[in-house]
């Protein structure tokens, strides 16, 4: 393959690969790329493909120092519009090494409280985190906006100051500022998906713990939307079992055992 983006089919599956480091936003190459591949999504039962995963490398969600930078809140606002109009069943992250799992319904840093949430999970150790010695900083959601935002300021201080005015005033720039200002859950107001239904969101899982661990011994905010977190190295064996049904467990590298496990719909 020779794109940076793409889709395989694999039974019930249809798999899209994005890339986080191009262009993603409105009216690019690769969105309407993206916009157009799930609007061709075969779901017809029996001979379809009604389970969507995505998969890229930045994240949308994630509680390390990497979720207070501005680029995650523009990944939510360019692109989690476009999985809940498209019918995306899980989105698998990377970029941050070690695994992380919000609820199974989040939809603009909201659970929504449609479908499977965390109900419908299972964490084998027992809460949400896992390795002795962890902590979380705690930083809340309002906080964790408002540092975002100050990063945004303070590029685009740098870029005047460096003869490039031009930077985050565009339309993109605009609407990421919009995001920062808007409260969770407030911008989707049921709107139905491909996948049937109203508003419903979708588990989001950071899978990069095949990366070297960073050294850092805490989580930096605690949302309400995380379901489960450690630093502990494994991998996710995803296995759809039916046309309507699917699950997902995070498999210990150290003992086999299982971690975390989840299931989802399509």
């Amino acid at each position: 393959m020779n794109n940076y983006w793409y889709s395989i089919n694999r039974g019930p599956l249809h798999v899209i690969a994005l890339s986080s480091e191009h262009n993603y936003t409105e009216g690019s190459e690769q969105r309407l790329w993206l916009e157009t591949d799930l609007a061709a999504v075969d779901r017809t039962p029996g001979t379809g493909t009604p389970f969507v995963l995505v998969m890229l490398h930045r994240a949308l969600y994630d509680t390390t120092l990497t979720g207070l930078l501005p680029e995650e809140y523009a990944l939510r606002e360019e692109l989690e519009g476009v999985f809940e109009a498209g019918g995306v069943s899980l989105v698998l992250q990377a970029h941050i090494h070690n695994y992380q799992r919000t609820c199974g319904n989040l939809l603009d840093g909201n659970c929504t409280g449609a479908g499977l949430g965390a109900g419908g999970s299972r964490s084998r150790q027992g809460g949400r985190d896992r390795v002795a010695g962890w902590h979380s900083v705690g930083i809340g959601e309002k906080d964790a906006k408002e540092l975002a935002r100050e990063t945004l300021r303070d590029r685009k201080r740098a870029a005047v100051e460096s003869g490039h005015a031009g930077v985050g005033s565009d339309a993109a720039g605009h609407r990421l500022e919009s995001a920062l200002d808007r409260s969770p859950g407030a911008r989707f107001g049921g709107a139905g998906s491909a996948s049937g239904g109203g508003a419903s969101g979708r588990p989001y899982v950071v899978i990069g713990s095949g990366g070297k661990s960073s050294g850092a011994r805490f989580w930096v905010t605690d949302p309400s939307w995380l379901a489960y977190r450690t630093e502990e190295y494994g991998y996710l064996d995803v296995v759809v079992h039916n046309e309507t049904a699917a699950s997902a467990r995070y498999v210990s590298d150290a003992d086999g055992s299982i971690l975390d496990e989840f299931e989802f719909g399509p």
